[in-house]
């Protein structure tokens, strides 16, 4: 029978600030990001940053009106925890997701009579017919969308830092032996330690894996011989240990941003670099301000043969098919592409 010990305790090593494409690298980094931060944070970090927070008084349930602030004592040290009340946020994805069916689609639910109130047949830029949609029905569309979509639940937000004792805060540990059976949920001196030398390992050795993976993403595009379309795998051989770091591009879409391109309202002082929404700027188009905008170059080429505005009984008509392209363009402009890295460690196959 294989012999097999029970683990009483764990060292976790702080990482040097940086790691170097091999054996020791990889394996800092694989043994960091797959087992030793999930067990610093089981065993020490979540325990005693829980126990800190009972401790205000403030919990999910009970919620203070702002933010604040208050000293706990564990043993000889002082650990001072900010409490933030946290409401529901807007799913930023979910709206664009919802705006987007609803541009993409105006055309066809005007035809079969879904949508009738604030459009019009009017002549386009082209000296076609085209269907108008006005804008304060774009505007309370998005608006509809930003209230209906909300996300996560009303509760707290802590956090913790160390006040003293000072001298803790020139430490710098090499490492820390994490002890299986100890209970680290109880606000003592020697908990309060580990608790801060953990907190400061983790913040370190994950600064030292990202700038590791940093490397070794570039390390991979100059292998392949630019950035992958698709995902690639490479293999690193040391001994009897085979490092694989499979590399997966990604489209990374800053929703919030493209919401911004439609509705941000402008800045109280105009400059060259203002960044305003397309419904703000027609209605500053709408109020007089053309020369202004222009002026200030802030109304980019194409911006009104797409929307072709016109005003009806002091209304302002957009193209349906201008808000679609100007939709598809703000999704373009706010996408790009990510990496993501995938790094494994296996025995070499016999």
């Amino acid at each position: 029978m294989q012999k097999a010990e029970i683990v009483e305790s764990i060292e976790v090593a702080r990482l040097p600030g940086g790691l170097g494409i091999d054996y020791s690298g990889f394996s800092s980094a694989v043994w960091w990001f797959d087992y030793e931060r999930h067990r610093l944070k089981k065993y020490i970090l979540d325990p005693f940053s829980a126990a800190l927070n009972t401790m205000t008084g403030y919990s999910d349930e009970v919620r203070p009106v702002g933010k604040t602030d208050k000293n706990i004592n564990a043993g000889d040290a002082v650990f001072a925890v900010t409490t933030t009340p946290q409401g529901k946020r807007i799913s930023y994805s979910n709206v664009v997701t919802a705006f987007s069916d609803y541009v993409l689609h105006l055309e066809e639910f005007y035809k079969q009579d879904r949508l009738r109130e604030g459009f019009r047949t009017l002549r386009g830029s082209g000296g076609l017919d085209e269907l108008f949609i006005r804008l304060d029905v774009l505007e309370s569309a998005m608006d509809g969308y930003l209230k209906s979509n909300l996300e996560g639940k009303e509760g707290v937000k802590q956090e913790s830092v160390l006040v003293g004792p000072e001298q803790w805060k020139s430490e710098n540990a090499g490492s820390l032996t994490v002890a299986i059976g100890r209970d680290y949920g109880v606000l003592n001196t020697a908990n309060a330690h580990d608790y801060f030398v953990a907190s400061s390992i983790e913040e370190d050795n994950k600064g030292a894996v990202s700038r590791f993976k940093k490397a070794l993403k570039q390390d991979a595009f100059s292998r392949y011989g630019g950035e992958p379309k698709s995902i690639v795998e490479f293999k690193y051989p040391f001994g009897q240990t085979l490092f694989i770091n499979q590399v997966e591009p990604r489209a990374v879409v800053k929703y919030d941003g493209i919401v911004e391109d439609f509705i941000k309202p402008p800045p109280e002082k105009l400059t060259s670099r203002s960044a305003i929404g397309d419904f703000q700027i027609l209605r500053m188009m709408h109020g007089g301000q053309e020369p202004l905008l222009a002026a200030k170059d802030l109304v980019d080429p194409g911006f009104r043969e797409e929307y072709y505005p016109r005003e009806i009984d002091g209304n302002v008509y957009v193209r349906a098919q201008g808000v679609k392209s100007r939709f598809e363009k703000h999704t373009k402009e706010r996408t790009s592409t990510t990496f993501e890295q995938n790094i494994r460690s296996f025995p070499v196959r016999p």
